[in-house]
């Protein structure tokens, strides 16, 4: 849903800011006789109730295209249908511009040729959303959505049939033997899992999950599903529900989202602003494309080194836990001797978290000479700015562990944090880093996904580098 939401924010900006720049480059071409370049465009002069106005009619365009739905739920829609739309949309857009234009006596403006404003605005449009859809679709390819359905009854198969895709992973859970329903599920190619509400609780902890949907009865199972949400929502899993009647804890909030046409309730134990979560997902692509480039030769200079000094592979790669208990690839530098992972085992006496799934040791002796360096600046996390890029990580959050520390937690409560990005940088970063326990570290991660908003993530980004220059809490 966030992500739905989150595409629909981008697409409504770029919409208004290419109505803009589009009307403006083709005025100035009919004024100057040539193609303009942006950056004439940007300093063309006008004047604050005129721009006041273009800005209008060009939220406008949000509005017919709104109304036209061309901001599909699913942005796996026919592509065939927002195509047929796409020229009636830009028709009455060019209208309801060219009319304002006129109707407000903007006489700069109303030079502007109506066919050969629709001829560009219906070629750029096409291009973009052709672009963005495209690279979404082929995004959302890479990504399989994991949904537990909980009951088997004909409202569960309804739901299951509305979500079904290649890109969604269902699975059922029910507390009950109802050999009818499971007969059913069997025909559809996937299983039902029986268990107790302990047994739910395991499932949820140790499996990728990025939603839950109870379709039990509310009547026969209240008490049931009020603890499957309580459960849910202490480990940051989202749940759906097709009725609000529960006095829930505050932290949990709920919105109101059709699924398979019904009214279900969405439970989350985060509300987030969407247009920060918007700047959140911008700032993180503009920093890691920034970073990648302006850094390029401090990557050659490390990877040389690398090769002389300890030889090869230059870069560690590990599988680590990430949002929702998604594994994902981590890239780093390599700072340790080939084959470290195993002899981690050896020196598990030397864990300086004893008892605790963390594993962290001062003096570690699979670190090689050039790695004590790079661990101490934290140069070796550079390469997660490939992670940032491709929607696995973000610039700011907590530190994504490794699968052999989320295997060993004991805590429900511990893994609240995944119910955010990783973050290359976090509050336990610039908290000390390993001189906390483990707990209090645990603590900032919960911190952090329950209170995230786009002023901490500065704050964080903020304080963030003089910790690094010092090397505080560097092990």
């Amino acid at each position: 849903m966030k992500k739905t939401k989150s595409l629909h924010s981008v697409l409504k900006l770029i919409d208004i800011a290419l109505v803009l720049f589009a009307f403006m480059g083709v005025r100035t071409y009919f004024s100057t006789g040539c193609f303009p370049a942006p950056d004439i465009i940007l300093k063309t002069q006008e004047s604050i109730q005129n721009m006041l106005i273009l800005t209008g009619l060009a939220f406008i365009w949000v509005a017919v295209f709104k109304r036209l739905e061309l901001y599909p739920r699913s942005i796996m829609m026919d592509r065939r249908q927002w195509m047929k739309r796409l020229p009636a949309a830009v028709t009455l857009g060019a209208i309801i511009q060219l009319a304002g234009v006129h109707g407000f006596g903007i006489d700069r403006f109303a030079a502007v040729p109506a066919a050969t404003f629709w001829v560009v605005m219906l070629m750029l449009f096409f291009l973009y959303r052709g672009l963005i859809f495209g690279l979404q679709a082929w995004l959302e390819k890479r990504i399989v959505r994991q949904i537990l359905i909980v009951g088997v009854n004909k409202r569960a198969m309804e739901i299951f049939q509305e979500l079904k895709s290649p890109q969604t992973a269902i699975r059922f859970y029910d507390f009950d033997t109802n050999s009818n329903g499971y007969e059913k599920i069997h025909q559809i190619g996937t299983e039902v899992k029986l268990g107790t509400l302990a047994e739910f609780n395991n499932d949820i902890s140790n499996q990728p999950l990025d939603e839950v949907i109870i379709a039990l009865p509310i009547r026969s199972h209240y008490d049931r599903i009020q603890k499957i949400i309580e459960l849910c929502s202490r480990q940051g899993v989202s749940v759906q529900l097709a009725a609000n009647i529960f006095n829930l804890q505050k932290n949990i909030h709920q919105l109101v989202e059709p699924v398979a046409n019904l009214p279900l309730i969405y439970y989350e134990t985060q509300r987030y602003s969407q247009l920060q979560y918007d700047f959140k997902r911008f700032m993180d692509i503009l920093g890691a494309l920034g970073g990648l480039i302006l850094l390029a030769p401090l990557f050659l200079l490390i990877a040389g080194l690398i090769a002389v000094y300890d030889g090869f592979p230059i870069f560690y790669i590990q599988d680590r836990i990430g949002l929702n208990k998604r594994r994902f690839r981590i890239y780093k530098f390599r700072t340790m001797v080939p084959g470290a992972d195993q002899m981690q085992d050896e020196l598990e006496a030397q864990n300086e978290y004893q008892g605790q799934p963390a594993f962290k040791i001062t003096h570690d002796p699979r670190v090689t000479r050039i790695g004590f360096w790079l661990r101490k600046t934290s140069l070796d996390e550079l390469p997660q700015l490939v992670n940032i890029l491709f929607g696995s990580m973000s610039l700011v959050g907590p530190r994504p562990l490794p699968v052999r520390d989320f295997e060993r937690f004991y805590n429900d409560r511990h893994r609240l944090r995944f119910s955010v990005k990783p973050g290359l940088t976090g509050l336990w970063q610039i908290s000390g880093r390993n001189f906390i326990k483990f707990d209090e570290w645990m603590g900032l991660d919960i911190e952090y996904a329950q209170n995230w908003n786009l002023l901490l993530d500065l704050k964080i980004l903020f304080y963030t580098l003089p910790v690094v220059l010092s090397g505080k809490g560097a092990k």
